[in-house]
């Protein structure tokens, strides 16, 4: 069965996000290396400049000291010195608000070049990441395609006829055979109890279920929009799941017939088993119409617990999704749910109870009484049972599962996922991108808070 062609697979989504991540590593590689060129560049600057202050701060030193010593002498010399004292001065003030700018350039250069090294190790960090993701993906569509080929080649078609057939004839060969050496009454309730416990397992599943798909709703990315992209990849794991599963349809066929087949032609119970389990004491005493009825009430009270359970859990689940900083076992929702399982437990205790109450003193209890009613079963007439029951299961699978439509979910469950993690990378990237700019120009504001003069400023030094 070929998958839909989808609008973007993971595959094309892992190959752009590579190719983004490659382009972005060797664009930060020539900022680094353009950063650290810029700041050898003003280092220089800032040295010569340095050096010419220095000089003329030297001439500024040596005309003041011969003013000094000028000042008793002629005041044509005074004024020749003064002349040039002034002029020192302001070249000495223009050069002085060159150097700090040079220093100040020096600092803006050193800070950018830490910056573009930070960045081009993280976008180094994201490459290597990329190109493990690309791998990934590359192989996940490679089984992908291989599962497509291999369903080519099954006769799908002829395993749904098969476990169609199976279901009919086979089956009921099967169900007779049972039903034939097991007592009804045993039978009825042990399939019931057999539901009951595929009914706390799919609770349990659907519990953790919804707790993840809660976090997943409550969880954020870098840039404040809802993480869908959990939720769209449990949605993708099991459309996956489901899909490869049909890979196994024809082994699962085989399975489930050969369970059949072997209920069917097992040999049989030997007649002194037989009148153990329809007659004799332990029948008698457990095949009464209060025994069945407190047993049939227990497995009931339990059913009505597994579903008050569940509610009880999905109350959680709601008040926390509601207010996180208060205790759920607060909530007005969380306490209805809390009293109703609350009910249905004591219900269930009150029958196990009445199962362990004797109907008079010196009595057998009806559960040990029932209880020895189903010893008399031997342990490989329960195991047909599971099988015969787990085989149904399968063949109803087979029989009402569409590859194709199979197909299609997964395309479409892809397409949702790669869809929102394609977002959630450019997502992550702007905000990524803002950051560091943020981080660049608060830097930059800090340095010229430091540095700037008011003093040069207003006296016009540059």
């Amino acid at each position: 069965m070929a998958l839909p062609t989808t609008t973007t697979t993971l595959k094309d989504v892992a190959d752009k996000e590579h190719a983004t991540a490659a382009a972005l590593a060797a664009r930060a590689k020539g900022r680094l290396a353009t950063a650290d060129e810029e700041l050898r560049a003003v280092q220089i600057v800032s040295r010569d400049a340095g050096a010419l202050f220095t000089d003329l701060s030297a001439k500024d030193a040596e005309l003041r000291r011969r003013l000094a010593e000028a000042a008793d002498g002629m005041p044509a010399d005074t004024a020749a010195l003064s002349d040039e004292l002034e002029l020192n001065t302001v070249a000495l003030r223009e050069q002085g608000a060159k150097a700090r700018a040079a220093q100040r350039a020096v600092a803006t250069a050193k800070q950018a070049f830490l910056a573009a090294g930070e960045q081009a190790r993280a976008a180094q960090a994201h490459l290597a990441s990329a190109t493990e993701v690309k791998a990934a993906a590359a192989a996940r569509q490679k089984t992908l395609d291989d599962a497509e080929e291999a369903l080519k080649q099954l006769p799908l078609t002829e395993v749904k006829d098969a476990a169609t057939e199976a279901s009919g004839d086979p089956l009921g060969a099967a169900d007779a055979r049972i039903e034939g050496d097991v007592p009804e009454e045993l039978l009825v309730r042990a399939k019931a109890r057999l539901a009951l416990n595929a009914a706390e397992l799919a609770r349990a599943q659907a519990a953790a279920i919804e707790a993840a798909a809660a976090m997943a709703a409550a969880a954020t990315t870098a840039n404040g929009l809802p993480a869908v992209t959990r939720e769209a990849l449990a949605a993708l794991q099991v459309a996956e799941r489901d899909y490869l599963a049909t890979l196994d349809g024809d082994r699962d066929l085989q399975r489930a017939t050969a369970a059949i087949a072997a209920v069917t032609v097992a040999p049989p119970i030997s007649d002194e088993r037989v009148a153990r389990m329809n007659s004799g004491p332990a029948h008698d005493a457990g095949n009464t119409a209060d025994n069945l009825e407190l047993e049939e009430k227990r497995d009931k009270a339990r059913g009505d617990v597994l579903i008050k359970r569940a509610l009880y859990e999905q109350a959680w689940v709601a008040a926390l999704k509601k207010d996180a900083a208060t205790d759920p076992d607060d909530d007005a929702g969380v306490l209805d749910a809390k009293e109703k399982l609350k009910e249905e437990l004591q219900n269930l205790r009150d029958a196990e109870e009445a199962l362990d109450t004797p109907g008079a003193a010196g009595e057998a209890t009806p559960r040990d009484t029932y209880g020895r009613w189903e010893a008399t079963v031997p342990v490989e007439l329960w195991n047909a049972v599971i099988a015969v029951e787990a085989a149904r299961a399968t063949l109803d699978r087979l029989t009402t599962t569409d590859p194709g439509e199979l197909a299609s979910k997964l395309a479409a469950a892809e397409d949702a996922y790669a869809l929102a993690l394609e977002a959630q990378g450019e997502g992550t990237r702007k905000v990524e991108a803002l950051a560091a700019l943020a981080e660049e120009r608060s830097a930059a504001a800090d340095l010229a808070l430091r540095t700037n003069s008011d003093l040069s400023a207003v006296r016009g030094d540059l």
